[in-house]
């Protein structure tokens, strides 16, 4: 059989006639997949705190034999081993287990101050962290953040007290927990108080934003598809966990108040620290509505805040094919990790970085056809301009609308039958794809705001007037992929004649392909000025 004690798994066997538990001892923190065989063999899958599974035989009378497993997912002196460590919190204990910065080539200056902490609040309550190999975790503590992967009170493994004490306590012990975590590290040297993160996912999520809100404990925090209002999720949960919060928090409605009073986003103008939030559009237990109302709230008050949306991505990274955001991206969100990190430790162990590994299907992909090639970054001011317009009209204006009649919609009855419904939600997902393309090419862009040196010379922004061979003059501007305008004159700085045009002088000749045939134009005048008024047309 397999238990749990003390927030770890364990193996026994049980003998009904006499009722002892006879402990098999394994080097495993997690167990999972029990099976035996008819020769008294036990056969189970396994981690440890440096592998993340493995496949182990107990043998009576044999003992102990390792199959398989995952071999050296990292060199053991990168791997963080965790600290179960206990400390004191209101009205009670807690636990968590403590993963120290861990790296063979960087150490601390002497006088330095201690790196930065961070809370995990696990995702579900009452399921127990446990200290087996997490590459997502190792990432953090390889580069100078510690760990402190909490098991707050409500969680199995310790005894019914302190599987009970959550009950109606949710929102606050759980938030009490990862405060008195945080405080006991940074007490004995282990944490920088002044640096310290939380960050959780769904109900661990909640257990963040709560954090952040109702206390001063964090310097900033990730919510990944984090509950934001308790009420919201009482009343339109799934089936399932239909009752789930009666237990948790209070009887609903009774409880109402209690509901209201938790909720971090029923208090933006308490929410005062910087939060990256991750949120899936397609989320029907957290609605995208509750992060994107803390989100604007943080925004409007100045606060550093990131908002990253899914389109087709449900409670999780659920959906196929979602670029999901980089660990090393949501390190650049959040407040630095200690100096010495900075200064000497390389972007990735070399160890660390492997080769990507691309499973690329043969014959069934008969109409498969390679990427294009990407457009160059440049951009004219007034592209830019434009570019930056549309951002702010289809985030700010277009989307909310959208948003707020899908919401309207989804009151009438069966979706799948309801056309505004339908219709709303195509158009969001149009909107979000379009804004992140909008967002990444402002991010990736180069303004050209200036003529070049030698302006006789042809490059980017240029006015380029050509003669072929008939005599007649055609004028373009050289732009970037983003402002091609053929009304106006205006060609891709990517586009053949564009790319045959560049460096040229005026009486210097490109040939052309028009039609079947290759024709020669001439340069005749290049020019830098912005285009005025009846001088825009070719």
């Amino acid at each position: 059989m397999l238990y749990c004690e003390a927030g770890c798994w364990r193996l026994g066997i049980l003998h009904l006639g006499s009722g002892h538990l006879e402990e098999i001892p394994t080097p495993c923190a997690e167990l999972r997949n029990l099976a035996t065989t008819a020769r008294g063999e036990i056969l189970f899958a396994g981690a440890t705190a440096t592998s993340a599974g493995d496949l182990y035989r107990w043998t009576p009378g044999g003992g102990l034999e390792r199959l398989a497993g995952d071999d050296a997912p990292l060199p053991e002196d990168f791997i963080a081993r965790p600290r179960r460590i206990r400390f004191p919190s209101a009205g009670g204990d807690a636990w968590g287990y403590y993963y120290p910065p861990t790296h063979p080539h960087c150490r601390g200056p002497e006088g330095e101050a201690p790196p930065p902490g961070g809370d995990l609040p696990r995702r579900p309550p009452r399921r127990p962290p446990l200290p087996a190999f997490n590459p997502r975790l190792q990432y953090w503590t390889s580069r100078g953040f510690a760990v402190l992967d909490v098991d707050y009170r409500g969680s199995s493994g310790y005894g019914r007290a302190y599987r009970e004490a959550l009950a109606g306590r949710w929102g606050e012990l759980d938030v009490a927990d990862c405060v008195a975590g945080a405080r006991f590290l940074a007490a004995r040297g282990l944490a920088d108080a002044q640096r310290t993160l939380i960050r959780g996912s769904s109900a661990g999520g909640y257990t963040a934003l709560a954090a952040l809100t109702f206390t001063d404990a964090f310097r900033a925090g990730t919510s990944l598809y984090g509950i934001g209002d308790l009420e919201a999720l009482q009343r339109e949960t799934h089936k399932f966990e239909a009752h789930y919060l009666d237990r948790l928090v209070g009887p609903w409605p009774a409880a109402a108040e209690r509901y209201r009073a938790r909720s971090p986003a029923l208090h933006p103008e308490r929410l005062a620290r910087p939060v990256l939030f991750i949120q899936g559009l397609e989320d029907r237990v957290v609605p995208p509505s509750q992060a994107e109302t803390l989100f604007r709230a943080l925004r409007a008050r100045g606060v550093p805040t990131a908002l990253l949306c899914f389109p087709d991505e449900g409670h999780g990274p659920q959906a196929r094919g979602q670029h999901r955001p980089r660990p090393r991206r949501r390190a650049r969100l959040l407040p630095r990790g200690p100096r010495h990190c900075r200064r000497r430790t390389p972007a990735a162990p070399p160890d660390l970085q492997s080769p990507l590994s691309l499973n690329l299907p043969g014959s069934a992909m008969g109409r498969w056809r390679p990427p294009p090639p990407k457009s160059s970054p440049y951009l004219t001011p007034e592209g830019a301009a434009r570019l930056r317009a549309e951002l702010h009209h289809l985030w700010r204006v277009e989307r909310p609308q959208v948003t707020d009649a899908v919401r309207e919609a989804a009151k009438n009855g069966d979706r799948s039958e309801n056309a505004d419904y339908q219709y709303g939600k195509r158009r969001l997902r149009e909107i979000d794809r379009r804004v992140r393309y909008l967002q990444k090419r402002l991010a990736e862009c180069v303004v050209v705001d200036r003529p070049p040196a030698d302006p006789g010379r042809i490059y980017f922004g240029a006015w380029v007037t050509f003669e072929d061979e008939a005599g007649h003059q055609r004028r373009f501007r050289l732009v970037g992929a983003d402002e091609i305008d053929p009304k106006r004159g205006y060609i891709s700085i990517d586009s053949p004649v564009a790319r045959r045009a560049l460096g040229k002088r005026v009486d210097d000749e490109i040939e052309v392909r028009v039609g079947e045939r290759t024709q020669t134009w001439v340069v005749v005048a290049v020019e830098y000025e912005p285009p005025g008024e009846g001088n825009e047309r070719p």
